[in-house]
C-alpha cells in the first residue's frame, strides 16, 4: 500500500471530485461564516494527501480549485485557510509550485500552506494544530503507514468538522487478501472486523463485495463519530468497474443534507429523477450505486409502511427516511403529493387549501401528512 501502488484516475475524474469537494466547502463553508458573524472568523480546508496538482483550469486538483475559486471570492478569500499535504517531497514541491501560479492566489488573506508528512501520527499531530478552526478534511487514509482511521477520528470529534475520504476500492479489495499488506489492512478497519471482512468476501460476488467493503468502512467512520455517511462511486471510462469511492462523514444532518445535494448533481445519471450518486462516463453498463429500478416509485410505496398510523411534517418524514437513501427532499414531495391524490395519506392543509407553485399544488416542509394505521 505505497504510493507506486495506485490505480489510476483520469482527468476527468479528477476534475468531477474536486469541483464536488469545492462545491460542498463553498455552501458548508458560507453558512458556517453566516452563523459567525464576525470579521476574522475562519474555515478551514486540509486535503491530507493532496497530490502534486495540475494547474491547467480543465484539470485542476481539488486543493487548486478551491484555491482558485477563494481568490475570485471576496468573503472566502479572507476567511479560508488551506493546508495540503504530500508525503512525496516532489509531490508537494510540485503542488507549491502550482499554487504559486495561480491567477490571485496572493489576494489570500491565508497563505496556503504545504505540508510532507508521511505517517498517521504526524498527521493527526498536523491538524491538531487547527483544531478550533471549523474545517473540511479530504483524507486519504489508506495511503499513509500506520494512519488507520485515527484521523477521520480526530476530525469527527471536533465540532464544526467533517470530512471526505477517498477509497481506493482497487487496494483495498486486492489488499484484503494480499498477506503482505495484512497489518495494514488490520490497521485500518481494525484487526477483528477486518478478518470477519476477509472471511465474508470469499463467497461474495463483485458487486456484493465491493458493498461490504464500502458498508465497512461506513461502520468504521460512524463509529469514529460519523453520524451521516454518504457515499459516491466513480466508474472507470467505460463504466465496467469501479475505481474509486468518496465517502462523506459528518455528525450533523443539515451537512448531510448539504453534501447530498452537491453529490446528486454531480451524478452522471438518474431514474425517474432519483440521482444515481455515481460519476461514470458510460452509464449505460452498471447498475447504480442505491440499486432500485423504479426508485421514486419504490419510495411511494415505502413512505405508508415505515409511517404507518403516524402524523407528521414533511420535513420530519424526510429527515427520518431519507438518511442512506437516494432521495432528496423534493422526491418526498412528489412521493406524498402523489398519495395525498390517491387518497393513501390525508394532508393539512389539504391540497385544496395549498397555493399552486408553477402550476402544482406546493407541498411545503410543515405540511402534516396522516399515515392510515396497517390493516
Amino acid at each position: 500500500m505505497t504510493r507506486g501502488m495506485t490505480f489510476t484516475e483520469t482527468r476527468e475524474q479528477a476534475r468531477i471530485k474536486a469541483e464536488l469537494v469545492a462545491s460542498y466547502l463553498w455552501a458548508w463553508g458560507k453558512a458556517r461564516l453566516a452563523v459567525a458573524r464576525k470579521p476574522d472568523a475562519c474555515v478551514g480546508y486540509f486535503d491530507v494527501y493532496a497530490g502534486p496538482g495540475r494547474a491547467d483550469e480543465a484539470s485542476r486538483t481539488a486543493p487548486l480549485t478551491v484555491l482558485a475559486r477563494a481568490a475570485d471570492d471576496a468573503e472566502m478569500r479572507d476567511a479560508l485557510i488551506c493546508v495540503c499535504n504530500d508525503a512525496d517531497e516532489d509531490g508537494s514541491d510540485a503542488l507549491r509550485k502550482a499554487i504559486r501560479g495561480l491567477k490571485g492566489v496572493r489576494k489570500l488573506r491565508h497563505p496556503p500552506i504545504v505540508a510532507r508528512r508521511d505517517s498517521g501520527l504526524e498527521l493527526v499531530g498536523l491538524s491538531g494544530q487547527y483544531r478550533h478552526t471549523p474545517a473540511f478534511f479530504f483524507i486519504d487514509p489508506f495511503g499513509y503507514k500506520g494512519l488507520s482511521l485515527q484521523l477521520p477520528n480526530h476530525v469527527l470529534r471536533d465540532w464544526g468538522c467533517d470530512c471526505a475520504v477517498y477509497l481506493s476500492y482497487g487496494l483495498i479489495n486486492l489488499g484484503l487478501g494480499n498477506p503482505d499488506v495484512r497489518e495494514h489492512i488490520n490497521a485500518l478497519f481494525g484487526r477483528k472486523r477486518a478478518d470477519a471482512l476477509r472471511a465474508r468476501l470469499e463467497s461474495l460476488d463483485p458487486d456484493a463485495r465491493e458493498a461490504a467493503i464500502v458498508e465497512q468502512v461506513g461502520q468504521v467512520l460512524r463509529q469514529m463519530g460519523g453520524k451521516f455517511v454518504l457515499p459516491f462511486r466513480f466508474k472507470n471510462e467505460d463504466g465496467t468497474r469501479t475505481n474509486h469511492h468518496l465517502i462523506f462523514a459528518t455528525a450533523h444532518f443539515p451537512r448531510y443534507e448539504t453534501m447530498k445535494k452537491v453529490m446528486a448533481e454531480y451524478s452522471s445519471s438518474a431514474t425517474q429523477g432519483v440521482p444515481s450518486f455515481e460519476y461514470s462516463p458510460d452509464v449505460e453498463r452498471q447498475p447504480t450505486l442505491f440499486e432500485v429500478a423504479r426508485p421514486l416509485d419504490a419510495l411511494h410505496d415505502a413512505l405508508p409502511a415505515r409511517f404507518a398510523g403516524r402524523r407528521l411534517a414533511l420535513h420530519d418524514i424526510y429527515e427520518q427516511h431519507c438518511v442512506g437513501t437516494p432521495y432528496l427532499k423534493r422526491h418526498y414531495k412528489a412521493a406524498l403529493a402523489c398519495l395525498e391524490a390517491e387518497g393513501k395519506v390525508s394532508a393539512e392543509p389539504p391540497a385544496a387549501k395549498r397555493r399552486k407553485v408553477k402550476g402544482e399544488i406546493a407541498f411545503g416542509d410543515d405540511v402534516v401528512v396522516k399515515f392510515p394505521r396497517k390493516k
